[in-house]
């Protein structure tokens, strides 16, 4: 049996002042009344902006320490990385700091369909991933293994389980419903080595970069939003496969960095109020990329991604940033590659989608948008 308690990690939902580690026991005890549930992580109600919360430390000694704290607590670390820039951010601390990754694991689609054209991560592949490894691969002290995992092929045997089970539970994992098998802890099954380690009981942890801090405003007040969004299913998962917590949010799961994440954005948005700093929550250019949910003071308008990055992310510098346009449901970045899967699954996949919006009560594209954007349970830490 495994340490449930470890699980808290990734957060847990309460009911007034009970604890609930599993979604499905929250739900049972309030009989399905989600407006009784919260999610939490950390057990803070505010954070204070007004001052440097680390002044002797800069955001990239908070990034390293959190990388060697990683290695020291790891046998066998992964590195899930996707090639955009969260994810770039994590290898170059490893890298700049000499703190020895394991393995380095990308999904991508390259090789199943040969198609790149900045509406898939292939380009992240392309662009960001492949020249930084060949730079890499010529340091004399690198000795990180490549591990490239064909994601169509993924997305086909997750879809395929799904079927056979008729679970259709996967349309609420990590990212909303789309691309299901790439962004989550539960991707790491897919590399049958490392599974097999985990499997087997080993100390392996698989660190992923997904988890910007996103804030909104209420009452004129802001606050950080902390989802179980990124949660997914993963808890569900660890217990039902009898697996250690071997999933790391390299972010999100340590509040030094969102603390001052916050801090720094913070400071950029009380000094910068012109509105070029800034586009609609909703977006409609689809050729660039959309920002994380970081509203102007005034809480009309939401921070170019380009600031927020260059704040949170100092100094890195990618080839190429994939568009992500505010539609998170039918962009085509992340539904491209269903052409390429048996028609059952298609329609398995379509379906889902069409239970998973009537269930959330979605009625249009704002709500599409705002509903994968903000899943139903979430926790308020507020900025003062």
């Amino acid at each position: 049996m495994i340490d449930q308690s470890i699980l808290r990690k990734y957060g847990f939902y309460t009911v007034g002042s009970r604890e609930f580690l599993l979604l499905k026991d929250a739900l049972y005890y309030v009989n399905g009344d989600r407006s009784k549930i919260n999610y939490c992580i950390f057990e803070q109600s505010s954070l204070d902006l007004d001052q440097d919360p680390f002044p002797g430390q800069s955001i990239r000694d908070l990034y390293r320490l959190r990388a060697q704290e990683l290695r020291d607590q790891y046998d066998y670390l992964v590195l899930n990385l996707s090639g955009g820039p969260d994810s770039m951010n994590i290898l170059n601390t490893f890298v700049e700091n000499n703190i020895p990754l394991d393995e380095i694991v990308n999904h991508n689609s390259l090789a199943s369909t040969g198609t790149v054209d900045g509406a898939n991560n292939n380009s992240d592949y392309i662009y960001n991933i492949r020249p930084k490894i060949t730079e890499l691969q010529k340091l004399p002290n690198f000795r990180t293994k490549i591990t490239i995992v064909d994601e169509t092929q993924s997305v086909q045997t997750q879809l395929t389980n799904t079927y056979l089970s008729g679970n259709e539970n996967f349309i609420q994992e990590v990212g909303g419903p789309n691309r299901p098998t790439s962004v989550g802890g539960q991707s790491i099954q897919y590399v049958d080595h490392i599974w097999k380690m985990i499997r087997d009981g080993d100390s392996v942890g698989v660190i992923s970069g997904v988890d910007k801090p996103t804030s909104r405003i209420l009452n004129g007040k802001r606050f950080l939003q902390y989802t179980d969004n990124l949660r997914g299913k993963f808890v569900e998962f660890t217990i039902e496969n009898q697996v250690s917590a071997f999933w790391e949010w390299f972010y999100q799961g340590d509040l030094r960095i969102a603390h001052k994440q916050c801090y720094l954005l913070k400071l950029f948005v009380d000094a910068h109020s012109q509105s070029k700093y800034y586009e609609s929550f909703v977006q409609q250019d689809n050729t660039t990329r959309s920002a994380i949910y970081w509203p102007s003071n005034d809480g009309k308008n939401n921070l170019k991604y380009s600031y927020f990055h260059n704040k949170i992310y100092p100094g890195l510098q990618q080839n190429f940033i994939t568009p992500k346009d505010a539609n998170t449901l039918l962009r085509p970045r992340d539904n491209w590659w269903l052409s390429k899967l048996d028609k059952k699954l298609q329609k398995l996949y379509s379906y889902g989608i069409v239970s998973w919006i009537t269930d959330a009560k979605l009625h249009n594209q704002h709500d599409v948008w705002e509903a994968t954007q903000v899943p139903v349970f979430y926790q308020k830490i507020w900025l003062q």
